[in-house]
């Protein structure tokens, strides 16, 4: 399955809503994204119709089984490609914030998984 770029930000979004407040609704989501409720509305459809998410009218969001999984591999590798350029680039990290937002969508989970095993060498070596 490949998902657009914007639809993979709706799912890690929903994803982050739901480890911060135990919930997603759609106003927290639109809010989150800075985009109106008619357009979560529409990426809500749209992933519903992939088996991605269950999104009922007046409703909470829930990620499927599926849907939980895509999501948290799009947050772990958001969360690994800022770490690095935080901790050892020195990115300011309001700049690492938009710099891996953006490249979260196009780096393979093995790539991700090498630079988590490089910051780990590199942490281990600061401690001996």
């Amino acid at each position: 399955m490949i998902l657009t770029y914007t639809l993979e930000n709706y799912l890690e979004a929903i994803f982050e809503l739901i480890i911060e407040r135990d919930t997603a609704r759609l106003s927290d989501v639109a809010t989150r994204l800075n985009v109106s409720k008619a357009s979560a509305n529409r990426a809500m459809q749209l992933l519903a119709a992939q088996d991605l998410v269950i999104a009922e009218k007046y409703k909470t969001i829930i990620l499927t089984t599926k849907g939980q999984e895509y999501a948290k591999l799009t947050a772990t590798k958001h969360h690994a490609i800022k770490h690095f350029f935080v901790e050892q680039l020195g990115i300011n990290p309001d700049r690492a914030e938009i710099e891996a937002c953006a490249i979260e969508h196009v780096v393979s989970e093995d790539t991700v998984n090498a630079l988590n095993r490089y910051v780990l060498k590199h942490l281990h070596c600061k401690f001996k």
